[in-house]
């Protein structure tokens, strides 16, 4: 459901663009599990108690992006804003480290 976009153009700004291939796919999908647990959340507060039962009963991932979809408009922004958000706090925790470092 969550797949990183411009996965590479993440990994060079948080860092790691020069990564070996194996620890990239392993971050990615580290970044997209945290995406996915923030994601859930966000959608549960804007789904009544009757849509998230509706939602639960649905067993196939495309249908359930789907119906998500004609729920929640502005889903395509709430993701967006989730890769942007765990960018932000990926560089900000770096940078911190670097600067307990000196």
């Amino acid at each position: 459901m969550l797949n990183l976009p411009n996965s590479t153009e993440f990994l060079k700004d948080i860092g790691v663009g020069n990564a070996d291939q194996e620890t990239k796919s392993e971050i990615i999908a580290k970044i997209e599990y945290l995406a996915k647990e923030r994601l859930i959340l966000k959608v549960l507060e804007k789904l009544t108690e009757e849509q998230i039962a509706e939602f639960n009963n649905i067993e196939d991932e495309g249908q359930s992006v789907a119906w998500l979809e004609t729920k929640i408009p502005e889903l395509p922004f709430m993701i967006s804003d989730i890769f942007m958000d765990l960018k932000d706090e990926i560089i900000a925790q770096k940078v911190k480290i670097m600067e307990q470092q000196k």
